[in-house]
């Protein structure tokens, strides 16, 4: 049995031809009715008539499969048509697919057209800033070769320093010169100090320029005289500005830092009554120091200029024909050590009036410390060892009197033993030391200088002798 589409009647005997030309007739009918108006009268109507007629045969030919399907209920027949929807759907997907791709493909293209714009004007921006740091660094626009003078502060950062260049002009960036400091490793080189430095110099130059001390133009020169101890060397250092901390100069003093140095001060005998161990080693002379220098620093000049005028040197042995030997040498063939040496210098730097009379001092000691063990001449009676590491009673603390009588007061210790050196002495009293003239002389003593004339020494072989030269000079009644 068939359903007529259109007039929804049924029969089961009528003929398929029959039934064709029905539908036929009410299409024609369907045609006949169309309103002429709605086309609108124009050549336009057999055009729409023409899209009319193609859906009705598609409506023809699908009312005809589903009456096949209808009147036919063989496995083939569906699975013909199953197969034929499946082909179908695969057409479809594959159109999608391609549809997809194209567009895939047309976005790929803008991505990459937007990406390559953002590379270039990354580029462009990048070489800009690149340009810029490199003209920076290599100095090419610093074309004013004038100097100016900076001030680097105490323990300087890399963003001190780099804020100092910039404000003087030095350098036009902060960043690249920073990140230069760090890849270089020049960052943590910086050090105080006061500099003249041109305008025009690259970035290698300025660091080169700013990390050399003797660039530095913050410096002092002062001179220290023969016969000064350790603290009056350090209390002028810092009331010249080279050192800010003084106590902590002094602590270095007695310290062992300087031993692997300066062989010198190794070889001095353990000794901890020694109140500062470098006391006689801090050379007098002129030197050149920058204000505010590391203290450390500032005895490695004193010691690098003993070492270089007095421990290197070879001096004339008047004891071996003349010959030239080392301090060192000389002392060991007289029986004395080094550190001895250095103790009766500089107590005849302290004692002695004049160049000439250190010999006599020097004479009066060595006959002292060579004289009959029971003469009591051993105790050499120097007052300049009574108050060390003072000048006078009033200076000395009240809990340091009787240190000072244990380890240097000569009217108490005997001989050199004394636990150190006194002060500083000079070539000339180190020398006095180890050649002193032959006398017979086991006494002396000076008459003070006055405004109007120098000090005047007198010598003596026997005690009375002594006395007598005390009061001839003022110092007894």
């Amino acid at each position: 049995m068939s359903r007529d589409f259109y007039s929804n009647s049924f029969s089961d005997d009528e003929p398929s031809d029959s039934i064709d030309e029905t539908r036929r007739k009410k299409i024609d009918g369907f045609k006949l009715q169309i309103d002429k108006e709605l086309l609108g009268g124009t050549s336009s109507d057999d055009v729409f008539y023409d899209d009319i007629k193609s859906y009705i045969k598609q409506a023809e030919a699908q009312d005809s499969n589903m009456e096949e399907i209808n009147s036919y209920s063989g496995d083939e027949t569906r699975k013909r048509m199953a197969e034929e929807a499946k082909n179908s759907r695969r057409a479809a997907e594959k159109i999608e697919k391609k549809q997809i791709k194209e567009k895939s493909k047309k976005n790929r293209f803008a991505f990459r057209m937007i990406w390559l714009s953002m590379v270039v004007l990354a580029g462009i921006v990048l070489s800009q800033v690149l340009l810029v740091g490199v003209n920076d660094l290599l100095a090419i626009n610093r074309k004013d070769k004038t100097s100016v003078k900076i001030s680097i502060p105490a323990n300087p950062t890399l963003d001190q320093v780099t804020n100092i260049l910039l404000q003087n002009k030095l350098i036009n960036s902060k960043g690249y010169f920073e990140e230069y400091a760090k890849v270089t490793k020049a960052a943590d080189g910086f050090h105080q100090g006061q500099f003249n430095i041109k305008r025009n110099l690259d970035y290698e130059a300025i660091i080169n320029y700013l990390q050399m001390s003797t660039n530095r133009t913050d410096t002092i020169s002062i001179q220290f005289s023969e016969g000064m101890s350790i603290r009056e060397i350090a209390s002028k250092l810092h009331e010249k500005g080279v050192t800010t901390d003084e106590n902590k100069f002094l602590q270095l003093c007695s310290s062992n830092q300087f031993d692997k140095d300066y062989p010198f001060i190794a070889q001095l005998p353990s000794n901890n009554n020694r109140v500062y161990k470098l006391e006689g080693y801090l050379f007098p002379d002129t030197y050149t120091f920058y204000l505010n220098e590391d203290p450390a620093t500032t005895i490695c000049r004193f010691l690098a200029n003993y070492r270089d005028k007095i421990w290197v040197p070879r001096m004339a042995d008047s004891s071996n024909s003349g010959k030239l030997a080392t301090i060192q040498e000389q002392a060991k063939r007289q029986g004395m050590s080094m550190n001895e040496v250095m103790i009766l210098a500089s107590i005849i730097q302290a004692e002695a009036a004049s160049k000439n009379d250190m010999y006599n001092v020097s004479s009066v000691l060595h006959n002292r410390i060579d004289s009959d063990i029971d003469s009591g001449l051993h105790h050499l009676g120097c007052d300049s060892t009574v108050y060390y590491p003072y000048r006078d009673k009033a200076s000395l603390p009240s809990n340091m009197k009787s240190y000072t009588s244990k380890y240097y007061d000569t009217y108490d210790v005997t001989d050199l033993n004394l636990a150190g050196a006194i002060c500083s002495p000079g070539y000339d009293a180190i020398d006095a030391a180890l050649h002193p003239n032959s006398t017979d002389y086991y006494y002396f003593c000076h008459k003070p200088a006055t405004k109007n004339s120098a000090a005047k020494a007198y010598y003596a072989e026997t005690e009375a002798g002594q006395i007598e030269n005390e009061q001839e000079a003022g110092l007894i009644h």
